[in-house]
């Protein structure tokens, strides 16, 4: 168990820093992410610890689980595939943009269960494809279904429960719940 929650809480951890350490830079996704693409990211031997976890899962689902930057994605990349949250903000400094992010770390494992990706943009200048799409002014808080539409939008930072229970009266997430009780 100790082995299991040792990963997610140093994902956490980085989610806290992101803010404060990211003023210019991004840091770019890690191996095993889903690429712009939709391909999984070639893992890169030189950039990866020395020290391996005893298990690959826990690895595994912490990167499926790290935010990934709006640089280069569009809503086509994800469609039918996951739902997307994605965060907006003028700056990584802005202070929901930070409480959200600091919310979503807190339960990855309550939107990994939904198929949620959660997306972040905080370079209005970069006019990014989901920046021009969604036209966010300041923090912007979008919640997206499976097939592409805007089921939210929130000038406001979101709990992970929030958001669960939005993604949860989904007709999508209602079908793949029957769809789940009825699969043996």
């Amino acid at each position: 168990m100790t082995l299991y929650l040792a990963p997610l809480a140093a994902f956490a951890l980085a989610l806290l820093a992101l803010p404060a350490a990211a003023q210019d830079q991004i840091p770019a996704p890690r191996a095993g992410m889903i690429a712009a693409d939709g391909t999984a990211a070639p893992a890169d031997p030189a950039a990866e610890p020395a020290t391996e976890a005893p298990t690959e899962e826990p690895a595994a689902a912490e990167d499926d689980l790290a935010p990934l930057p709006a640089e280069g994605l569009s809503v086509d990349d994800f469609r039918w595939q996951k739902r997307l949250v994605l965060v907006f903000a003028d700056s990584p400094d802005n202070p929901a943009f930070a409480d959200q992010m600091q919310m979503l770390a807190a339960l990855p494992d309550e939107l990994a269960m939904r198929d949620v990706v959660v997306i972040f943009d905080t370079d209005p200048e970069a006019k990014t494809e989901l920046r021009q799409q969604l036209r966010p002014r300041g923090f912007m808080l979008v919640l997206m279904d499976k097939d592409g539409q805007i089921a939210q939008r929130k000038p406001f930072p979101w709990t992970v429960r929030e958001i669960s229970r939005a993604i949860d009266k989904m007709p999508l997430r209602q079908e793949e719940l029957r769809t789940r009780r009825l699969t043996p």
